[in-house]
């Protein structure tokens, strides 16, 4: 049948429901119309890959594709944290770990982070940079030799820089 994602609110006329399909693959980064130089990069050893945009915008669609990628090409270790998993990655060349943290302790959030330099990671998913701690965090694996993918809610470039700033 699929997956979805399914959100359960209530509104002042009583409640609401917003349903989203959710593929059991990622997108072939070919189908993703980018310019092909950014595969240099996607495929690199290490850095700090940030992809921002509005909401539903098609940033972790993009991240996944990426990681997919790097899951045909390469044999390493990619670590994700997620809020929720959306894509389900199967193996390929590379070993993955996803973590749910939709369903763990925030307030670990920052530990389970930090545990990455612990478990001999080459890849590291950050679902979404939501405060300054995990900016810190996802720059600090990136200068110490990590490849490390994240997205950031932001309408522009600007906006962009300025969160990554505060």
């Amino acid at each position: 049948i699929g997956r979805f994602r399914v959100n359960i609110f209530h509104e002042r006329r009583g409640y609401g429901i917003n349903i989203r399909i959710i593929s059991n693959e990622p997108m072939n980064v070919s189908e993703l119309k980018i310019s092909s130089s950014i595969f240099t990069h996607v495929l690199g050893r290490s850095g700090l890959i940030l992809v921002s945009g509005p909401n539903n915008s098609g940033k972790t669609t993009m991240v996944n594709s990426f990681i997919d990628l790097i899951n045909e090409k390469k044999k390493v270790k990619i670590i994700t944290f997620e809020d929720p998993i959306e894509y389900i990655h199967k193996r390929k060349q590379a070993i993955i770990s996803q973590h749910d943290i939709q369903h763990e302790d925030k307030s670990r959030l920052r530990e389970d982070l930090k545990s990455v330099f612990r478990q001999d990671a080459d890849v590291v998913f950050i679902g979404e940079i939501r405060g300054a701690d995990m900016m810190e965090i996802a720059m600090e694996m990136a200068e110490t030799g990590y490849l490390v993918f994240a997205t950031i809610h932001a309408t522009d470039t600007i906006q962009t820089v300025e969160r990554i700033a505060s």
